[in-house]
């Protein structure tokens, strides 16, 4: 019995690591993906998915091996109400250990971003963020095209549009010859990208469109419109913010700017084959 417990909530265990990891180990984010699905198909009718093999995970992983050392040791009619229980008690030993792995995971956080940051003050490199509920990557790959027929163009990786991922990104992509570095940039709640700004220092600004993507996560639309301004307020008075001027929310995002404001209707665009 004790080792059929185990290896149960192991395996749940697992499965609870991998939804960490896609949800970037935010409980914000799990939490609105539990309330979204439902606890019961999450908790007991999921089918296993395993972690990918990262040192972040490996913590983890050690730490619920501990766990279940403790819970092999425990009476056999303990571990029967336990069984029954199994997903909470996964859940419980995973939680515990995604927030004990947060303390090393920030100093290594923040040590890639100031390396980045010095790469960006040192680079004479013209920086473009891009943000919005949706079209970010879209976006960010056309600019890029068209860019990159004239001049030095890097940007950042696919789905790498978080604080980390931008410095990563900035790492690997930044070279000395670099002229234009295109940043997508993603939210979840407020002051996230403000945070991604303070480090890239964007000249130029670009806001595909508000629509409400991760509504639940921030709470309100103001809220939503609020972070996407956090780029246009970013950029000096000598940059400009390239804004949809047909998505909601225009005149919130470009009041008491100071940067340039050159507004763009997606539904006049003409593109020539």
């Amino acid at each position: 019995m004790r080792t059929v417990f185990c290896l149960i909530v192991l395996l749940k265990s697992l499965d609870f690591i991998y939804l960490f990891q896609i949800k970037e180990y935010r409980f914000d984010r799990f939490f609105s993906s539990l309330f979204e699905e439902g606890l019961w198909p999450i908790f007991y009718f999921r089918s296993i998915k395993l972690p990918a093999k990262t040192l972040r995970n490996f913590l983890i992983l050690l730490m619920v091996l501990f766990s279940l050392v403790f819970l092999f040791s425990l009476p056999v009619s303990s571990q029967l109400w336990l069984l029954i229980l199994f997903p909470f008690v996964s859940f419980l030993i995973v939680s515990l250990s995604v927030l004990l792995t947060k303390i090393p995971v920030y100093f290594y956080r923040q040590s890639l971003i100031n390396k980045a940051r010095l790469l960006i003050r040192n680079s004479l490199a013209v920086f473009i963020g891009i943000t919005g509920s949706y079209g970010k990557t879209t976006t960010k790959e056309y600019l890029c095209q068209i860019l990159s027929s004239r001049y030095q163009v890097a940007k950042t990786e696919e789905n790498m549009n978080t604080d980390v991922g931008v410095a990563l990104s900035v790492i690997k992509n930044l070279k000395k010859n670099t002229q234009f570095f295109i940043v997508e940039m993603g939210a979840y709640k407020k002051g996230e990208i403000k945070a991604i700004c303070d480090f890239v220092k964007p000249t130029l600004g670009i806001i595909t469109a508000i629509g409400n993507q991760h509504l639940a996560l921030f709470g309100s639309q103001e809220n939503l419109i609020a972070t996407k301004k956090e780029l246009l307020e970013a950029l000096p008075s000598s940059g400009r913010a390239y804004v949809n001027a047909e998505t909601v929310g225009f005149k919130e995002l470009t009041k008491n700017l100071s940067c340039e404001i050159i507004p763009f209707y997606p539904s006049k665009t003409k593109i020539e084959e």
